[in-house]
């Protein structure tokens, strides 16, 4: 039994690395079977040196084929001329345009306006076209669906209409007087408020006040200040009036700290009417007071001469005037100045 078992063992091994070697030995016939790439181009180069050369060229030649091809088939964008777009025209301005054509600029300045022209008007035609195909989508689109819309919702309205006149009748008869008179009362308010808006009813909401002539004047120009206006006291004349003032002692603004100048005045007020002495010589406190107040706002050397004395002048005249409710001022006259410097 142990001799068998031993041959056993001894025949194990030698088997199974028989039976490894019989797949080894069917795979390497079949790749000596098989030729690898490298050995075909090693054939080829032997058999045919210039077959690598040819196959690039005919590669090359397709390529350019294929190109050619593809640009036989995009159509080429065929540009029409002036002349060819609008025949009839170009027949009217050849003549014209043959004249002109012998000076460049002319040329160059026609040629671009009949430029500028066309693509004006190939703008408004496509304008043009564009909105009436927006015109007839909307017409034929919409317009439909709108009818459809209205033709079946308005069974319902009418339905809930009537439906609602005959609640209303089933009410009693008081909630349908006053029902009635709010209705008479609103439909009369609108028609007042509408009235009143077109100034029928309360024209003062409407029609402001007149501030100017502008508008309701026959006649516009212009006048001139200087010699064609008249004051408007000197246009209705009356006898004049001289009044004399109370004699006034004022103190002058000084102009040196050193110094207190003084003055001394009697003034004649030439009025031009009664009415008007009569009330400065009514308030001739007043109007010794506002003489007073202006006289003191000038220096001595300014009195002291011929400027000084017709700005204060002046400056009294205005004074008084704005105080007067009758009348004005003509003019001021010094019967008596002294000066104290």
């Amino acid at each position: 039994m142990a001799e068998e078992d031993k041959e056993k063992q001894d025949d194990g091994p030698s088997g199974e690395a028989e039976e490894s070697k019989a797949p080894n030995q069917e795979s390497e016939e079949e790749d000596s079977d098989e030729i690898s790439l490298d050995d075909i181009d090693a054939l080829l180069n032997e058999v045919a040196p210039d077959f690598e050369d040819e196959l690039k060229a005919i590669e090359d030649s397709a390529s350019d084929m294929e190109g050619a091809d593809l640009e036989d088939s995009v159509p080429e964008e065929v540009q029409l001329t002036f002349e060819e777009k609008f025949p009839k025209i170009y027949r009217i301005i050849a003549p014209i345009l043959g004249v002109l054509s012998k000076f460049k600029l002319v040329n160059r300045v026609v040629g671009a306006f009949w430029r500028r022209v066309f693509s004006i008007t190939q703008r408004l035609y496509f304008f043009v076209k564009d909105g009436l195909l927006k015109f007839f989508h909307l017409v034929k689109t919409y317009i439909p669906i709108w009818i459809n819309f209205i033709v079946s919702n308005s069974k319902d309205f009418f339905s809930y209409l009537s439906s609602q006149v005959k609640n209303f009748l089933k009410l009693p008869l008081k909630v349908k007087i006053m029902a009635f008179i709010s209705v008479v009362l609103f439909a009369v308010t609108a028609l007042f408020a509408y009235k009143t808006g077109q100034g029928i009813w309360l024209p003062i909401l409407k029609d402001k006040p007149l501030v100017s002539f502008y508008g309701q004047a026959q006649y516009q120009g212009s006048i001139n200040p200087k010699g064609e206006l008249v004051p408007y006291h000197t246009a209705f004349p009356q006898p004049e009036y001289t009044l004399l003032l109370k004699h006034m002692v004022i103190s002058l603004k000084r102009d040196r700290f050193d110094s207190t100048p003084m003055a001394a005045f009697e003034f004649f007020l030439n009025l031009d009417s009664e009415d008007t002495a009569v009330e400065v010589k009514d308030r001739e406190p007043q109007m010794l007071d506002a003489i007073q107040r202006v006289v003191e706002n000038y220096t001595y050397n300014e009195l002291n001469s011929y400027d000084g004395l017709k700005a204060m002048k002046k400056s009294i005249v205005k004074e008084l005037n704005t105080m007067l409710n009758y009348g004005i001022v003509r003019d001021i006259y010094i019967k008596t100045k002294v000066l104290k410097p």
